[in-house]
């Protein structure tokens, strides 16, 4: 088994890698803004990770989740939606 964790810096490693490769081109061309285009960067890539995890995180953690609940209903086939 895979830890979260793993599975999270897997899915995560290419929004490490595109911001340093950003900065290549700003400082061929705009060397003058490279430092705002450097907080701006960084800054935005902590947010986007943070929010990240937060989000897709917990389905990444391997437990068993009920998705819905249904005490006391009882379902209809009205029609069948496979063929035979």
């Amino acid at each position: 088994m895979v830890s979260a964790k793993i599975k999270f810096i897997a899915i995560t490693i290419d929004e490490l890698f595109l911001v340093p490769i950003v900065f290549i081109p700003v400082s061929i061309f705009l060397p003058e803004i490279l430092l705002p285009i450097r907080v701006i960067g960084v800054v935005g890539c902590a947010i986007f990770i943070a929010i990240k995890c937060y989000l897709v995180y917990p389905s990444l953690q391997e437990a068993t989740a009920g998705q819905y609940d249904l005490h006391g209903l009882t379902g209809y086939v009205t029609s069948t939606v496979t063929q035979k």
